[in-house]
């Protein structure tokens, strides 16, 4: 796919900077959601930093990591708000990039207080709605829309006989939770097939459900998991995992699935969608 800036991204630059562009910098802050090594993440990041290399190579890139795949209580935010806000406190910058629903929020949530009103650029939000963005100037972005039911049917015409889709993930961050919900909404698009949902399961238990099942089933994946430690686990060990010890198909629906056990799928690229 090519590499596309979003125009709007280029025009915000040149109506921040009154300087000339080779006598003052275009400082850009890069918040994700996620932590690095997350396959989704660094795909992101990949995509994002060459648009900028071949775009604008005069950018400097300051990249943060606000973690909340690893952390997920209540109290946390709070806390990583107060380690930019002193992180950042000499730093102005010209552009927030921000990939997936946390950071988005985040930005929105301190916009002021931290990021000094800085214009936001946003990829990889899931059931992104206009309104989220009532009363916030100079902000634009992608939406992220996999294609869910286009992956179930075509996994249904590519294994006759199916009754059942296993859907394992979780629903304890808010990317997860949406997901969630995306696929419970289309159960009434496939009648006859029956929808199982396995979220938050603990390896031990995963591991002795995923041997049960056989003819007839199939697995849709999403979200992360712990192994038998608690440690976060990437979702391309994940699907290891799943594909070890289940003798069904496994699809999902981002590329970052493949290559350990998942079958296909109609799938988001994660590189290509921070390119965009």
């Amino acid at each position: 796919m090519p590499r596309v800036i979003l125009p709007l991204l280029l025009a915000l630059l040149l109506l921040l900077t009154a300087a000339p562009a080779q006598a003052r910098s275009q400082n850009v802050l890069l918040l994700h959601s996620y932590h690095p090594g997350l396959s989704w993440t660094d795909t992101l990041n990949a995509g994002i930093q060459e648009t900028f290399r071949a775009e604008m190579p005069q950018a400097l890139l300051w990249v943060e990591y606000l973690d909340t795949k690893r952390n997920t209580d209540t109290s946390y935010l709070s806390l990583q708000a107060a380690l930019l806000g002193h992180k950042l406190s000499e730093s102005v910058f010209n552009l927030i990039v921000t990939t997936d629903n946390d950071a988005l929020d985040f930005v929105l949530e301190y916009r002021d207080s931290i990021f000094r009103g800085a214009p936001v650029v946003f990829c990889g939000v899931n059931d992104f709605r206009p309104e989220q963005l009532r009363g916030q100037p100079r902000i634009t972005g992608l939406a992220e829309n996999p294609p869910f039911a286009e992956t179930m049917r075509t996994a249904l015409g590519l294994h006759s006989g199916t009754r059942e889709f296993v859907v394992i993930g979780a629903d304890q961050s808010i990317t997860d939770l949406l997901t969630d919900q995306s696929l419970r909404a289309l159960e009434a698009q496939f009648p006859g097939i029956r929808f199982t949902y396995w979220n938050n399961l603990p390896a031990q238990e995963l591991r002795t459900r995923l041997s049960q099942l056989g003819p007839g089933q199939i697995i849709f994946v999403h979200g992360v998991m712990r192994n038998e430690e608690g440690v976060l686990v990437d979702y391309r060990g994940k699907n290891l995992f799943l594909s070890t010890y289940a003798k069904v198909p496994i699809y999902g629906f981002w590329d970052f699935e493949m290559g350990t056990g998942c079958v296909g799928g109609r799938m988001v690229e994660g590189r290509a969608e921070g390119e965009r």
